[in-house]
């Protein structure tokens, strides 16, 4: 039996290492806060969103404040996280991880930490991780249900091994059929448990399961995971999600949420006045550090420093290209 102790080789270990976070919503929230108050040297947070009222049943880092703000998640959760814990070193990445950006916000760390809520994005970081060799720990949670792996580069099997293709459980999100609040916490403890065994070398503790949970009825499962020969990505190297060209841009909805992301083709670096002075004859614009927003037609519209949009009080995707195109252009 392995006891966790606050031994000084372990902490020195901890303070050596960066980790990036891939959403700090539900799950990263809680990932965030172990890490944290374990020590870690340096941290790195990604989000793509804005905190909402909507987020403060599950998503522990934030505040009514936040939310009435309108603040970036990743930027909410830094000030709440440097107050637990001053000497780690926070950086906070208001992005969109994709194919653009992603090996930009990531190459440079020692683990990386999954905290999505969607599949596409995992098998993007499946690739960056065999690319670059580094290991990630995938969680998920769904209803009652959970799911945690950890993926270390040429030691297990990869995420293309056990799924070819993502596979969004046939249209189940946690916008569909919700999560309980409780599972966040034991997936996200999960995770960040075996982050702790990764960081400070305890690698044989980590094994190539995939951990399934049922939290409402007491039930955990392990499914064995074995080398596909013909994986495209960990036996061919070949890294399809990372480099997937889009033709038109990406229409996401996100999840639990009345509204749609849209990302251009390639990122867009427009000055913000530029946006401010091509939208004030549409409506009530308003600009902060990290985005301009919109009232247009009863939307809210939130255009980030990539030229990623953000269209709230809209689910309809050929009307969010429509009305991309009349916002920002094709």
């Amino acid at each position: 039996m392995y006891m966790v102790t606050s031994h000084s080789v372990e902490q020195a270990l901890l303070r050596d290492k960066k980790v990036a976070i891939i959403g700090v919503g539900a799950l990263g929230s809680v990932i965030a806060q172990h890490l944290v108050r374990l020590g870690v040297g340096k941290l790195r947070l990604i989000d793509r969103d804005i905190v909402e009222m909507s987020n403060l049943g599950r998503q522990v880092l934030f505040t009514e404040d936040d939310a009435l703000n309108q603040l970036p998640k990743a930027v909410a959760a830094k000030s709440r996280l440097q107050a637990i814990n001053s000497s780690v070193d926070i950086t906070a990445c208001v992005e969109d991880a994709n194919p653009h950006t992603i090996e930009m916000l990531v190459q440079d760390c020692d683990l990386i930490m999954d905290g999505t809520d969607n599949l596409r994005t995992r098998f993007l970081i499946n690739d960056v991780s065999v690319k670059f060799n580094i290991p990630w720990i995938y969680g998920g949670a769904i209803a009652s249900r959970g799911v945690v792996g950890c993926f270390i580069p040429s030691r297990t099997p990869c995420l293309r091994c056990l799924f070819h293709e993502p596979d969004e459980l046939h249209g189940q999100t946690c916008d569909t059929i919700g999560v309980l609040g409780p599972l966040v916490h034991v997936v996200g403890s999960c995770q960040a448990l075996i982050a702790y065994q990764l960081l400070t070398g305890h690698i044989e503790a980590c094994q190539p399961v995939l951990k399934h949970i049922d939290l409402w009825h007491h039930d955990v499962d392990e499914l064995p995971r074995v080398f596909n020969p013909q994986c495209p990505c960990c036996q061919n190297k070949e890294y399809h999600f990372l480099e997937q060209v889009a033709k038109e841009p990406v229409i996401a909805q996100l999840c639990g949420r009345n509204s749609i992301q849209v990302t251009p083709q390639q990122p867009v670096h427009v000055p913000f006045e530029t946006w401010i002075n091509r939208w004030k004859q549409l409506g009530e614009v308003k600009q902060t550090p990290f985005y301009v927003q919109l009232y247009y037609h009863g939307y809210r519209i939130v255009i980030f420093k990539d030229g990623r949009l953000l269209l709230e009080g809209l689910s309809d995707p050929e009307q969010a290209k429509q009305l991309y195109a009349k916002l920002i252009g094709t």
